[in-house]
């Protein structure tokens, strides 16, 4: 196989995750972004949990949907969320301060 996605869904990769599971109790994948990106509902075949990234004021509400219902196409049924950047006076990622919750 020479494309990522067909690497991604041959047994051989999931035999890879079976190795990992014998010798470790938690695997973290960290994968692109779900949306248009083939590789990672590929990814989310084999894992035990798909963890949704949210950033709030980013993450558009269509967007969420649509990966969830993407999700569900490919029958990926444990979706958790982490919803990001709660509270945050600036939208770049690299500021650090908070607003004053008194």
């Amino acid at each position: 196989a020479t494309d990522h996605t067909e690497l991604l869904s041959e047994a051989v990769f999931e035999d890879f995750i079976k190795t990992l599971r014998k010798e470790y109790d938690y695997i973290l994948l960290d994968c692109p972004p779900l949306l248009g990106i083939p590789e990672t509902g590929a990814v989310g075949k084999v894992a035990d949990l798909v963890v949704l990234n949210v950033i709030q004021h980013s993450t558009k509400r269509e967007d969420v949907i649509r990966a969830i219902e993407d999700l569900r196409f490919n029958e990926i049924k444990n979706v958790g969320y982490i919803l990001n950047r709660c509270g945050q006076i600036s939208r770049s990622p690299y500021v650090y301060t908070m607003k004053n919750a008194a």
